[in-house]
């Protein structure tokens, strides 16, 4: 592939993948700060973002306090629980996956991340999608 100009600065290729994703169960949730949920496991992947309020996620025995912009990345069968923490409602996004491609599927099994920060680059790339 000829490139039409040399500026770049930096870039990552990912690979090429033909690969079925399902979602399941996305929701976006506002409980009262006295709201909790179970301890649980599922067989997708789970993106936690948190909106309002504040949250307390226990995922196989680590916690984690989620700030409003907060993003939290779970793998299938992590055992996790969370709460509403703070005198506020919590309002969070929730989203359930899987990818069949193996590459994939390898890559965000990682155990490298969990917990991204509002201030994250991964969370500020994501922002406008979320906020508008």
């Amino acid at each position: 592939m000829e490139v039409a100009n040399n500026r770049y600065i930096a870039e990552f290729m990912l690979p090429d993948m033909d690969s079925t994703f399902r979602i399941f169960a996305s929701h976006v949730r506002t409980v009262t700060k006295d709201w909790s949920y179970p301890r649980h496991t599922h067989p997708l992947f789970e993106v936690n973002l948190l909106l309002a309020g504040g949250q307390e996620m226990i995922v196989n025995s680590q916690r984690y306090i989620q700030q409003p912009g907060d993003l939290l990345l779970l793998r299938p069968e992590d055992v996790h629980e969370s709460r509403a923490i703070g005198e506020e409602p919590m309002t969070y996004y929730c989203l359930h996956f899987n990818a069949d491609d193996p590459i994939l599927h390898a890559l965000l099994s990682r155990r490298n991340f969990d917990l991204y920060e509002s201030t994250s680059p991964l969370t500020r790339t994501i922002r406008p999608a979320w906020t508008s």
